[in-house]
C-alpha cells in the first residue's frame, strides 16, 4: 500500500517554485484563511473539473469524477468548501437549457464506433453532499464560515418539505439519500460529493446525476477493494475492472511532505503496554488474524462464532479439536497415497502432519504454562480450574464459584457471569502427547513460586491505569468492535468514570460529541471502522488503540484528533 501511494507522490511536482505557480489565491469572505497545501488542491480540482479529462502522449481519459485525497487530519472538509464557493466550474458549459447527461451504451469495433444515449435533467445549482451523522455537523460549521447558504436532510419531513433551489450546498445522511434522489429524480445536481464512502454506505445506492462528482478519502485505494455490489454505484466504478493506472489518474492529491510542512503539527508520542491475554497467548499463531485480533479486542464471542462454535465453547477447545481433526485427515491421506505408490504427495501430507503435531504440543505446554499461574482471586495455585467464556480467563473453581455468591460480574472484565459460563479446563499431564484423551492438571503451585510470579495487567487494568494517569485528560477510546465497550462498560460505571459513546441519530451524536469537547464527558468511545473517518476532535489529549490495527486504519483514528486546529501534543496508547 504504501509503495503505491509513494508512486503517486513522484508523479507530482514538488518544487517550491511550481507548488506557488499552482495555488488559487485566498477566496474571499471565508473567515479562515487556507493553508498552501489548500489552495494548491483547490488549484488542482478546479482544472480537473474544467478539463474533464486526463490524457499523456500514450493513453486519454475522460472523467466526470475526482478524488481528492490529501492527508487525514489536514483539513479536507474546509478544501472542498473553498471550491464550491469559488464556483468556477460553469453549470452551463454544455448549453443552456437543461442538462444533457450522456452515458455510454454501445462501443463497436474497439471504439471506431460509439454509441451515446442522451437524457436531459433540470439543473440545480446546489452542491450535495452525503456524510457520516458524526461529521455532518463539522461540515455544516465549516460552511457556516462562508456565505454559502446550507441546509441539512436528517428528517423525512424536511426533506419532503425541501426547496432545492433555495440553497448552494444540501447535506445528507447516507439513510436519506436514496429518498431525496427519489424524489428529485428528473433533476441533475451541479456537483455531488460523497465524503468518506468506504465508512458512510448506503445500501442499494442510486446513480447521482451531477456535472461532476468528488470522492473524499485518504485511503483511496480502499475503494476499488471495499465497494460491495450492494453498493450499485461505487460498485459500477470501483470494481475489479478498474486498473491502478486509470484509478491513480484520478487522485487529486498533495505530497505527503509538502502538506505537513504547510501546517506544522504539534508532536506525537507513542506509548505501548504489553497486555495479559491467555487466550490469545495460547491459539495466537494457530488462528487467522481477524480472529486474533477479535480476541484482543474482547470480542471473544464473535471469534468463538467464527471458529463454529456456540455460547458454552471455549477458544482452546475449538482450536485444540480443529487441529486434532486436521491430524487425523492427515494420517488418512498419508495412508491413501502409501496404498497408492504416490511418494511426493504422501511426503507432503507427512510433512503437514509434523507440523500438527507440533501445534497440538505446543497448544497443550502454553496451557499448562498459564495453568502455573496463580489464581486471580486468591493468588495462590489453580485448583480445580475453570475458564469463564466472558473473557476466558481461568480461576480457582472454588474461588469463583464463592466469588459469584456476592458477585454476579467477572472479577477482571466487569461483564455479567452466570454458573453456565463455567468451563472446567481439562488437560494432557504429559503435553507432548497428540492424543485426544484428556486429564485434569492438579500439579500444585510451590508458595515461594506463587510470590514471585508477576503477571502483566490485563488490558481492563491497563486501560484504568492510563485513564486514572491524567486527571484533566480526555481520552477517545478505539476499537473494531462494539463489543469491545460492552466489555467495558461497567468497569467504567463502577470507577464513576464519565463516558460518551457516538451512536443514535444525528441530533444524538452530535450531543454526545459536544459532551467530550466540553469536557462534561472526559471518556469517548468510537468504533474504527464506522466512526473512524471524517470526525474532527482536537480537544482529545489521548488517544488509546484497544487493539492492534493496520497502518491505514491506524492513521485514520489517530486523524480524528491529531488534525488542523490542534495546539498540544497527543499521546497515542497502543494495548497489545
Amino acid at each position: 500500500m504504501r509503495e503505491k501511494k509513494t508512486w503517486i507522490e513522484k508523479q507530482m511536482h514538488t518544487t517550491d517554485s511550481v507548488v506557488e505557480d499552482n495555488m488559487v489565491l485566498q477566496p474571499e469572505k471565508m473567515t479562515r484563511a487556507l493553508f498552501p497545501h489548500q489552495l494548491r488542491a483547490v488549484k488542482m480540482m478546479e482544472d480537473l473539473e474544467s478539463r474533464r479529462s486526463v490524457s499523456s502522449s500514450s493513453y486519454f481519459i475522460e472523467t466526470k469524477i475526482g478524488i481528492y485525497s490529501d492527508l487525514i487530519g489536514y483539513g479536507k472538509t474546509y478544501t472542498i468548501v473553498a471550491l464550491i464557493l469559488r464556483d468556477k466550474m460553469d453549470w452551463y458549459a454544455t448549453g443552456e437549457g437543461g442538462y444533457i447527461n450522456e452515458m455510454i451504451s454501445g462501443v463497436f469495433g474497439n471504439g471506431v464506433l460509439v454509441k451515446k444515449t442522451l437524457l436531459e435533467y433540470k439543473r440545480i445549482s446546489a452542491t450535495l453532499v452525503v456524510c457520516n451523522p458524526s461529521i455532518i455537523r463539522q461540515w455544516k460549521e465549516e460552511i457556516d464560515r462562508t456565505p454559502l447558504r446550507c441546509t441539512v436532510v436528517h428528517k423525512m419531513r424536511w426533506l419532503q418539505e425541501l426547496n432545492v433551489h433555495e440553497y448552494d450546498v444540501v447535506l445528507c445522511l447516507p439513510s436519506f439519500y436514496n429518498s431525496l434522489l427519489d424524489r428529485f429524480s428528473s433533476y441533475a445536481w451541479k456537483r455531488f460529493v460523497y465524503d468518506e464512502p468506504t465508512h458512510a454506505k448506503i445500501k442499494s445506492m442510486r446513480s447521482p446525476v451531477s456535472q461532476f462528482t468528488w470522492f473524499i478519502s485518504s485511503t483511496p485505494y480502499d475503494l476499488m477493494h471495499k465497494s460491495p455490489p450492494s453498493n450499485h454505484f461505487m460498485y459500477s466504478i470501483f470494481s475489479h475492472f478498474m486498473d491502478l493506472s486509470t484509478l491513480k489518474n484520478i487522485i487529486i492529491k498533495n505530497p505527503d511532505e509538502y502538506v505537513r510542512q504547510s501546517f506544522v503539527m504539534p508532536p506525537i508520542e507513542h506509548k505501548y503496554y504489553e497486555c495479559y491475554q491467555p487466550m490469545l497467548f495460547l491459539v495466537r499463531d494457530l488462528i487467522t488474524t481477524g480472529i486474533a485480533e477479535m480476541i484482543s479486542a474482547g470480542n471473544i464471542e464473535k471469534a468463538i462464532r467464527h471458529l463454529g462454535g456456540d455460547s458454552t465453547s471455549n477458544v482452546y477447545d475449538l482450536v485444540y479439536n480443529d487441529k486434532n481433526e486436521e491430524l487425523r485427515e492427515a494420517l488418512s491421506k498419508i495412508q491413501k497415497y502409501e496404498r497408492l505408490g504416490d511418494e511426493e504427495r504422501g511426503a507432503k501430507w507427512k510433512s503437514k502432519k509434523a507440523t500438527l503435531e507440533r501445534q497440538i504440543r505446543d497448544l497443550r505446554v502454553r496451557l499448562s504454562d498459564i495453568l502455573r499461574n496463580p489464581c486471580h482471586i486468591c493468588l495462590c495455585s489453580l485448583h480445580q480450574p475453570v475458564l469463564i467464556t466472558c473473557c476466558q480467563n481461568i480461576f480457582c473453581g472454588h474461588c469463583f464459584l464463592s466469588w459469584m455468591k456476592n458477585k454476579k460480574t467477572c472479577p477482571i472484565c466487569r461483564g455479567s457471569v452466570s454458573s453456565d459460563q463455567l468451563t472446567y479446563v481439562q488437560t494432557l499431564s504429559d503435553p507432548d502427547a497428540t492424543t485426544t484423551t484428556t486429564t485434569t492438571i492438579t500439579t500444585p503451585l510451590a508458595p515461594d513460586m506463587v510470590a514471585t510470579t508477576k503477571r502483566r495487567k490485563n488490558k481492563q487494568q491497563v486501560l484504568l491505569e492510563v485513564l486514572e494517569s491524567r486527571a484533566d485528560g480526555k481520552f477517545i477510546i478505539f476499537s473494531n468492535y462494539d463489543e469491545t465497550f460492552q466489555n467495558i462498560r461497567d468497569m467504567m460505571h463502577e470507577e464513576k468514570i464519565s463516558f460518551s459513546e457516538i451512536r443514535g441519530s444525528m441530533d444524538t451524536r452530535e450531543k454526545q460529541l459536544q459532551d467530550f469537547k466540553t469536557g462534561t464527558k472526559t471518556v469517548l468511545f468510537l468504533n474504527s471502522l464506522t466512526n473512524g473517518a471524517g470526525i474532527g476532535i482536537q480537544e482529545a489529549t489521548d488517544v488509546i488503540l484497544y487493539h492492534k490495527m493496520n497502518e491505514d486504519l491506524q492513521q485514520q483514528v489517530i486523524g480524528r484528533a491529531y488534525r488542523i486546529g490542534r495546539t498540544q501534543s497527543l499521546v497515542v496508547h497502543h494495548l497489545l
